[in-house]
């Protein structure tokens, strides 16, 4: 949940992450929905604007989740040695973890 200022600025961070590797992986779709996020969680805000920002993003998120084509369910970063391909895809798990448990709803 979005319910302070340095949440929204670290979803915006988070959200450029995969952005970034999402357009590294040709996921240019992704890339771009990602990117749009980040740039409205990291837009001028007060503490009035958090709630509608919280479920303007938590929609958006979740939709990219939804079985289709270039979704973030399926994004996997390739490198040909299997060491690297390991640890970039630890990276892509530790940040989509944490922009999940900001955004994707859970229990009350």
């Amino acid at each position: 949940m979005i319910d302070t200022l340095e949440k929204a600025q670290e979803v915006a961070e988070l959200a450029s992450q995969i952005a970034e590797f999402a357009s590294e992986e040709g996921k240019l779709p992704l890339a771009r929905c990602l990117a749009e996020m980040s740039r409205a969680a990291s837009a001028p805000l007060t503490a009035t604007d958090l709630p509608a920002l919280d479920k303007d993003l938590r929609d958006a998120y979740e939709s990219l989740y939804r079985p289709k084509e270039e979704g973030l369910a399926d994004l996997f970063r390739w490198h040909p040695h299997p060491a690297t391909r390991q640890q970039l895809n630890a990276d892509l798990a530790r940040v989509r973890s944490r922009l999940d448990a900001l955004l994707l709803k859970g229990p009350p």
